[in-house]
């Protein structure tokens, strides 16, 4: 047990089933199609830039979970150098963002179903999505030892399902497909890589269970360079046979590429077998998102910043179950927005998105103000200046992002007032 009373359960195999768990979910689906559609096949040259970006944002993250093991994640360590009311801010914030997140899987996971099983109600997504949300809360409640299990078993399995659909449809790639090379001239390459950018969101998340790793310091080492190197060569991988096998149509019916590329090799039923490889991918996607999300509303309310009985933990593997209901609450109340007004993914990914950016742009501020090594602060720069470039293209979504956060300080400054 820690001081907070969480267990110290996690190893190095479990640290990377969380790190590739929260990249691969909506990002190994839709991206590398859409990103094609975009800049042809330059885009794999966006790919590769990416891949270089990530690596100072994956090392950097790890690099804070080394040095400050606390299931507060990157808030934590805001606040610890920059403050509380800084770091209680970022925390809230981060709370935010993941919960709609997890309330956007489920969505998707619920479109993709609607697909496999042929139904066309509408109306039923933002039930069936919240059902899947419910189902991450509930593995997440048997507690992190077991759950840590089952999510590796199931990343491993759906790892091996994503390759045999590679292998599958390499058979039908056409060098030709790389002529011309960049259609939409090089311009295109950058507006692919904002879309590319955020299929590595996600290095931060696996932060917050750093209070419950044995070792920090050699698990978190070995972790991320094990988890960087299998979403490499998942996304480049992908997105070559994506190039090199689909035509770039941009009507093309299909939900995700792995259906489409098994289309290609295998018709139409082949192609339902990639759409229930999808919904595996976003609930284990769904599953790490909950975890993390969970343990960052425990340690606010450990805080105080949210409601003390938020912190409880339960049964023997100190669950924080309450956190585990309030994310579902929260899930619920963004699905009810969602069924009641014309708020369509899209947006809500986008106002997630900026809101990780700002968090990113105020965590790498942290980085440079506190550590004196050479490499971290390269890295935290690169990184810095990597999240100042992407934020101009987020229009309307970061001006929304920056009223969450103004909101959220005024209410942790009243907060500190009445205390």
């Amino acid at each position: 047990m820690t001081a907070g009373g969480l267990s110290r359960t996690l190893e190095t195999p479990q640290l990377v089933a969380y790190y590739v768990s929260s990249l691969v979910g909506v990002g190994i689906l839709a991206t590398p199609l859409l990103a094609a559609r975009i800049a042809g096949p330059a885009s794999l040259v966006a790919w590769g830039l990416l891949l270089l970006v990530s690596h100072p944002f994956a090392h950097v993250f790890a690099r804070i979970s080394i040095t400050h093991p606390h299931s507060g994640g990157i808030a934590s360590f805001v606040k610890v150098v920059l403050g509380s009311r800084v770091g209680h801010v970022v925390g809230l914030i981060l709370v935010a963002a993941m919960v709609v997140l997890t309330t956007v899987m489920g969505i998707v996971t619920a479109q993709y179903l609607q697909v496999l099983l042929g139904f066309s109600s509408t109306s039923a997504l933002v039930p069936i999505g919240f059902a899947s949300t419910v189902l991450s809360v509930v593995l997440n409640l048997i507690g992190l030892r077991l759950g840590s299990r089952v999510q590796g078993v199931a990343l491993l399995a759906l790892i091996a399902s994503v390759l045999a659909v590679l292998i599958l449809a390499a058979p039908h790639a056409h060098p030709g497909k790389l002529i011309p090379f960049a259609p939409a001239g090089w311009t295109g390459v950058g507006s692919a890589a904002v879309i590319c950018f955020f299929a590595f969101l996600g290095w931060e998340n696996v932060a917050t269970l750093a209070e419950e790793v044995r070792d920090p310091e050699q698990a978190f080492a070995r972790a991320i360079r094990w988890a960087m190197a299998i979403v490499g060569v998942l996304y480049l991988a992908l997105a070559a046979i994506t190039v090199l096998v689909l035509e770039r149509k941009s009507g093309s019916p299909d939900a995700t590429v792995l259906s489409a590329l098994l289309r290609v090799g295998g018709g139409q039923h082949a192609a339902r077998v990639g759409e229930a490889v999808a919904v595996g991918i976003l609930i284990i996607a769904a599953n790490a998102w909950v975890l993390g999300c969970s343990r960052l509303i425990y340690t606010l309310a450990r805080e105080g910043v949210l409601p003390q009985r938020l912190s409880r933990l339960s049964g023997p593997a100190a669950t924080p179950c309450q956190a585990l209901v309030a994310l579902a609450v929260g899930c619920a109340t963004i699905g009810g927005l969602v069924a009641v007004t014309d708020l369509g993914t899209r947006e809500l990914i986008t106002f997630v998105d900026a809101n990780f950016l700002l968090v990113y742009l105020v965590c790498f501020i942290a980085v440079l103000k506190h550590f004196d090594s050479g490499p971290t602060r390269r890295l935290a720069c690169t990184a810095l200046a990597s999240t100042t470039v992407f934020l101009p293209f987020l229009g309307s979504s970061l001006l929304y992002a920056v009223a969450l956060a103004a909101l959220a300080f005024v209410g942790v400054c009243t907060l500190n007032r009445d205390h």
